[in-house]
């Protein structure tokens, strides 16, 4: 099979490690992308390994998707070259880009995928949401990046789904040990309101005994909750790391017992993926989340879940797991080997490549 990815997600060789996951399974991948990233860097057309990364002249930042443009005729050449027997195209459906990638792929009589991590079509204009029905119409399979993005695309689409991070997790090669006393804590992510750091703040003066707090997360909420934090007596137990780059997160769990998922709401739409606490997941560390949807299916019964608004439940979960080394360990192990079935890149890969044969099938 020959399949070719139209995004501009997967701008960096770092990110495209899914790319590298799916072309392991006998598949001619090709990553079709702009040809300037969001901060002016110049992607190299050539082989990646085993996929052909094709970057296309386009117009505007791929970060301000509304106002991008890919050049049509650019992507005709490389789709004619790449004669893909199925196009995932990795952009929103409601984009006026998306239309014209899918009629570049109508032209050809392609099977397309698309892919999508909207949650609610609040915020789109009505313009937008004819046109997201009608770019999903012309989908035979959907990859929807959490199960409300899944949920919503269902109501416009009959067509198999795929529910799974856009890019799956790197699964370590080795566990690092947990801490022999006390607990240490990681939140990654960031410091806006909605993601509910100061209820972990209040939550963690409830817990008894040694503990710190990793805070991997820099924005415009940091000098309050910092303040916070002085004010609530913690500070000295609480490191502010600030944001790290993808590459460098696997170094936060190796020094973290746990991963934090303090989200505030659970039914604000703002595209919940999960990533972090995936990433934890896949190096052995339990993870201690409010119930929202992602987090309940992503995490499912290899963490503690808490009900969101109320930091008693979380302090009592965090202690739970600096009073029973046993539990971190176990539910750890059983956190690993979630991801590993379900949300590693060759996981999520294989499933990508199931999807695909459906969508050719016309299943």
């Amino acid at each position: 099979m020959r399949a070719a990815f139209l995004t501009h997600h997967r701008l960096s060789p770092a990110t495209r490690s899914q790319l590298r996951a799916v072309s392991a399974l006998g598949i001619d991948v090709t990553a079709i992308i702009p040809a300037r990233d969001s901060c002016g860097g110049q992607p190299q057309y050539g082989m990646e390994g085993e996929v052909r990364v094709v970057p296309v002249a386009s117009r505007g930042n791929p970060s301000e998707p509304r106002s991008f443009r890919w050049k049509r005729s650019a992507i005709r050449r490389a789709l004619q070259e790449a004669r893909p027997d199925v196009i995932h195209v990795d952009v929103e459906p409601h984009l006026r880009m998306t239309s014209a990638l899918l009629g570049e792929a109508r032209r050809l009589g392609v099977a397309v995928t698309a892919g999508t991590a909207l949650e609610s079509r609040a915020s789109l204009t009505w313009r937008e949401r004819r046109r997201r029905s009608r770019n999903l119409r012309q989908a035979r399979g959907i990859h929807a990046a959490t199960p409300r993005a899944a949920a919503l695309a269902g109501e416009e689409r009959d067509a198999p789904i795929l529910m799974a991070p856009r890019v799956g997790v790197i699964t370590p090669s080795e566990v690092a040990p947990f801490s022999p006393e006390g607990l240490s804590m990681a939140f990654s992510g960031r410091l806006v309101p909605e993601l509910g750091l100061d209820q972990l703040l209040r939550a963690a003066v409830g817990i008894n005994g040694t503990w710190q707090l990793l805070v991997a997360a820099g924005g415009p909420a940091q000098p309050e909750l910092e303040a916070l934090a002085e004010r609530l007596g913690i500070s000295g137990r609480v490191a502010w790391l600030g944001a790290l780059p993808l590459e460098e997160r696997a170094g936060l769990w190796s020094r973290a017992d746990c991963a934090v998922d303090s989200w505030s709401e659970t039914d604000a739409p703002v595209g919940r993926q999960g990533i972090a606490a995936l990433q934890a997941m896949a190096a052995g560390r339990p993870v201690v989340a409010t119930r929202t949807d992602t987090m309940t299916e992503f995490v499912g019964d290899t963490g503690l879940l808490v009900d969101p608004g109320d930091p008693a439940p979380m302090a009592s979960a965090l202690q739970r797991l600096l009073d029973d080394t046993e539990l971190r360990q176990s539910l750890g192990a059983a956190a690993r080997q979630r991801v590993m079935e379900r949300y590693s890149t060759q996981a999520v890969a294989r499933r990508a490549v199931d999807l695909w044969h459906q969508a050719l099938s016309g299943v």
